[in-house]
């Protein structure tokens, strides 16, 4: 006999009337009439080719073979609705294995060092980090979501923004003693001075840099004396001596405070770098999916004063905190 998925119903409505003991009460539990609870017991007896019940004055009963047929589908009733509620349950559970990419410096630096505490907490789930410098296709490459620093890539996922993190400008006092201190960004382009300039993974063009003083955005494209497509790389140049560079503030943070890094133009400010998150275009998250987005926002909001306030971003469509397809 061909699967038809009319017979599930039809069972499901034979049990419903043997359980309940009429058609009238069958109909309540499922919400139907009593006249659609006698066509699917018909069309069911058709499709069987067997008479399932006695119909007489005072009710039905069942025949033997309508016994028999109860007998063996009430327990497979029963077995496929417990599976569908473990599904339903496990769907509703933070488990199994998820599959993040994060750029290099959101993956290694801040989520990876903070990764067992998630971990801990859902001792069901399993999480697969792999952080890359391109952006990757959610789907083809079966990624459950990404994270990732930098303007909205195109690739067809719904993106909303997840944290923006302060960038520095800044050079070693080595370099500064040989070269002198620039007082404001105009002098980036004089030609006086030596850049360390990180490389977009996606153009493989140096990352503009952009300033903010008295409301007034300004964009500069210093010299390209030497260029870097990581930022650890870019970092290690900078206390080098190489020349002058802009990383993510995090990143720089203890060398500011020691002293191995002197941070420059005072009253300006630079445009904050906004970080990402990237969900398949279909479907709802997954709870475990919804668990690790919220998680990086905890880390979000654990970076305290030194985080910018994404409800303070009014530059643009892309610093929009509403999701969006991109």
């Amino acid at each position: 006999m061909a699967f038809d998925g009319r017979l599930i119903s039809g069972v499901s409505v034979f049990v419903a009337v043997v359980d309940t003991g009429t058609f009238l009460k069958a109909g309540d539990v499922l919400g139907l009439t009593k006249s659609g609870v006698s066509r699917a017991i018909a069309r069911l007896e058709t499709r069987l080719n067997l008479i399932l019940f006695d119909r007489g004055a005072r009710g039905v009963s069942l025949t033997r073979e309508g016994r028999s047929f109860y007998e063996r589908m009430a327990p497979l009733l029963d077995g496929f609705k417990d599976v569908a509620d473990e599904i339903s349950r496990g769907r509703s559970q933070v488990q199994g294995r998820i599959r993040v990419n994060c750029d290099t410096v959101f993956g290694n630096l801040l989520l990876a060092p903070r990764l067992g505490a998630l971990l801990d907490r859902f001792p069901r789930l399993s999480v697969e980090l792999v952080s890359t410098e391109q952006p990757v296709d959610l789907l083809a490459e079966r990624f459950d979501l990404a994270i990732r620093f930098g303007p909205p890539e195109t690739f067809g996922a719904v993106v909303r923004p997840l944290m923006a993190m302060p960038i520095a400008t800044c050079a070693a006092p080595s370099y500064l003693a040989r070269k002198g201190v620039p007082a404001s960004p105009e002098e980036l382009c004089a030609g006086d001075h030596d850049f360390v300039r990180l490389l977009e993974p996606s153009s493989s063009r140096p990352t503009p840099w952009r300033f903010r003083r008295d409301g007034e955005l300004r964009t500069f494209d210093p010299a390209r004396r030497l260029m870097v497509n990581h930022p650890l790389g870019l970092r290690s140049s900078m206390l080098g001596g190489a020349g002058i560079g802009q990383l993510l503030d995090f990143m720089v943070r203890e060398d500011l405070r020691s002293g191995a890094l002197v941070r420059l133009f005072d009253g300006w400010e630079e445009e904050p770098l906004v970080a990402y998150v990237y969900l398949p275009s279909h479907g709802r998250a997954a709870p475990a999916v919804e668990a690790l987005v919220q998680f990086a926002e905890d880390i979000a909001e654990a970076q305290g004063p030194d985080l910018v306030a994404l409800g303070a971003l009014q530059h643009g469509a892309t610093r929009s905190p509403q999701p969006a397809v991109v």
